[in-house]
């Protein structure tokens, strides 16, 4: 209080002692005042400052208490902008003229230079007369509780446009079927032009929504008994009775004690997916068959060639050969170069019909009918050592009597395409192939120590840039049931890797 209107005390009629209990007072005042962190003023009627505590001073003035108390808002331009000097002076009066309490929110330039948010409370401060004396302000800095709550707009304000304008059927619904609420998107999604219109409809059974109504019990009691989402492909039936498939994500919705809501989820429409998926498939399907059919006419196709060469071209380089001999026979002594072109002769004659029989092999390795797969695949790779100087190994369990012979042919082209694409391609020193039955099935591994190459880049070049190989070991594999899996890295070689399944023929035997 000021001297205008200052009524003395008991204390101060007592003299000195009243005195100094009364400064004592004043000390624990100011005391409690500056232990407050909240910026606290209080000024007299004329708007001039009485005291502050140092929250004030320091935070928001920037200023010694000394250059604040005596001062009013408009002393302290340095500290406080004239426009706002007017809207708090103006907002003083109004509280002297109308004693009682102002509650308000404004921003404040602070003195580091920041402005901040603040709630005011500030009250009339009375003599013992009721006479308004001056006003006392406290500042609650609400600054992060500002930003908290534009934050929470603005995650609204994306959670609403989402709401309304994402695809998705959205909606919220109690255990028993009413449903609570709905986005437009799941509106359309059945048919109707409005979330209100879809809750009318739909009224306190949701079940109605599925094309099969025993679906949505069944589906409640999973998501009640679930601890996480529940996520499960489903038929729904659309306002005009079309149905179709919807990828339904669906989970409970607690309070803050654990207490069960309501149920909460979102439905997106599939069926396009669906069919495209069904459209590939078959798609796959005819591809595969194709594929499979191919390679079985390729096979057919060298079955024939290789006939061809051994029953046609070979017999016919017998008989030359046997002509030949003969001629050489009928020679005589005074004939001794026609003699040695005669030789040279039927030395390249038995080199042709060497490359003719390992052709004939080749293309249909009729060689398995008298070695079987376990013979076969060691003269093949006794070949391959020969041709491709490359160190071979081979360890291998007696699978002949498992796989039949349309099977076993599968099997040997699947190594001779492993073998070539080693020779072409990988600049291998040595290869192993294991050969092992396990249990139900065979399992057979190609392993070489060559440079290796990226799959990846290899599988997502176009086929015409990457050859058929990879594919057709791949649809090979198909045909016989199995897995194909390929390994490979840069400078440390590939590996090949083919489960089969057995046929039981073994234990038919």
């Amino acid at each position: 209080m000021t001297k205008d209107h200052h009524v003395p005390s008991n204390l101060e009629r007592e003299g000195p002692e009243g005195q100094h209990h009364l400064q004592s007072r004043h000390l624990v005042l100011e005391t409690v005042l500056n232990t407050i962190p909240s910026p606290v003023f209080y000024k007299d009627r004329r708007g001039r400052y009485q005291g502050c505590n140092n929250a004030f001073a320091d935070q928001i003035l920037g200023l010694s208490k000394k250059d604040i108390v005596g001062r009013t808002l408009f002393d302290l331009s340095q500290a406080i902008p004239v426009k706002l000097a007017a809207r708090y002076a103006k907002q003083d009066a109004a509280l002297i003229q109308n004693a009682g309490t102002q509650f308000y929110e404004s921003e404040v330039q602070c003195a580091d230079g920041l402005r901040r948010h603040f709630f005011f409370n500030k009250a009339t401060i009375m003599d013992t007369g009721g006479q308004p004396v001056g006003i006392v302000g406290v500042m609650l800095d609400i600054t992060e509780r500002k930003q908290a709550e534009e934050a929470l707009r603005k995650s609204e304000e994306r959670f609403r446009r989402f709401f309304e304008d994402v695809a998705l059927g959205i909606f919220q619904s109690t255990e028993e079927g009413v449903v609570l609420n709905g986005n437009p998107g799941i509106a359309n999604m059945f048919g109707f032009d409005s979330p209100g219109e879809f809750l009318d409809a739909i009224g306190e059974d949701a079940s109605c929504l599925y094309a099969n109504p025993e679906d949505r019990p069944r589906i409640v009691r999973l998501v009640m008994s679930s601890s996480t989402p529940v996520r499960i492909e489903t038929r729904f039936r659309r306002r005009d009775g079309r149905e179709f498939t919807g990828d339904l994500h669906i989970w409970k919705v607690k309070d803050e004690k654990g207490r069960f809501r309501y149920l909460e989820g979102y439905i997106d429409d599939i069926t396009e997916r669906k069919e495209f998926e069904k459209s590939l498939k078959e798609s796959e399907n005819r591809l595969r068959f194709l594929s499979s059919r191919l390679l079985e006419a390729q096979e057919e196709e060298r079955r024939r060639i290789s006939m061809e060469l051994h029953d046609d071209l070979g017999q016919s380089l017998a008989a030359l050969k046997l002509q030949m001999l003969a001629m050489s026979k009928r020679l005589g002594h005074n004939q001794s170069e026609l003699k040695k072109e005669c030789q040279g002769a039927l030395s390249f004659i038995d080199r042709i019909i060497g490359t003719t029989r390992h052709l004939s092999r080749a293309l249909s390795p009729s060689i398995i009918q008298d070695l079987k797969l376990c013979g076969t695949i060691r003269s093949m790779l006794e070949e391959f050592k020969q041709y491709a100087t490359i160190d071979t190994a081979l360890e291998m369990d007696d699978i002949d009597a498992l796989f039949s012979e349309d099977q076993q042919i599968i099997i040997y082209r699947i190594l001779q395409e492993a073998l070539h694409n080693i020779h072409k391609h990988a600049h291998a020193r040595s290869v192993a192939i294991t050969i092992r039955k396990v249990a139900q099935q065979v399992n057979i591994k190609v392993r070489d120590d060559g440079q290796g190459f990226d799959i990846e880049q290899a599988l997502n070049l176009h086929v015409a840039d990457r050859g058929l190989g990879l594919a057709a070991l791949e649809e090979r594999s198909h045909m016989l049931g199995g897995q194909l899996v390929i390994t490979s890295k840069k400078d440390r070689g590939t590996s090949i890797a083919l489960t089969i399944p057995c046929n039981g023929q073994e234990d038919e035997a």
